[in-house]
């Protein structure tokens, strides 16, 4: 009597509910990948609006004013270019803060621009007293500024 091998291998069930279960990991995963590599560029935006504010007060310690060219700070575009920076002389949304040629105010804001576009936390905005807003949708101070 010949003794018979048992079938090695994956039935075509077995196989589909594999890749269902994967299917559904994958969905779960991947927008919480997402949303984590976004709040990593967000501390390029903060990161850059600080170290633009400490060479503001650096310009003021030396010039007895606030310089109004975002190229004194170190240019238009974020450390790793995902946010786009903007300098404004203003003091409140005042834009007479102009004294003959000496500015007393300023406010830095840092825009999401390429991949970080539409982020609920758009746009970052860091003032000379040290006041920090946000603009965009569905975010919140804990998400967007700590």
């Amino acid at each position: 009597m010949k003794a018979t091998r048992s079938q090695q291998g994956f039935t075509l069930i077995e196989l589909l509910i594999v890749l269902i279960v994967i299917t559904i990991l994958a969905a779960v995963a991947y927008p919480s990948y997402q949303e984590s590599v976004r709040k990593t560029r967000r501390t390029d935006a903060k990161a850059t609006l600080e170290t633009y504010a400490v060479q503001q007060e650096r310009w003021f310690t030396e010039n007895n004013t606030y310089t109004n060219n975002i190229a004194d700070l170190g240019g238009a575009s974020s450390q790793e270019s995902h946010y786009t920076m903007s300098l404004f002389i203003d003091c409140n949304g005042d834009s007479t803060a102009d004294t003959g040629g000496t500015y007393y105010c300023f406010r830095l804001t840092a825009t999401a621009t390429g991949k970080q576009d539409g982020d609920r936390c758009a746009t970052f905005v860091l003032n000379n007293t040290g006041g920090r807003t946000w603009t965009g949708t569905g975010g919140s101070d804990d998400q967007c500024w700590k």
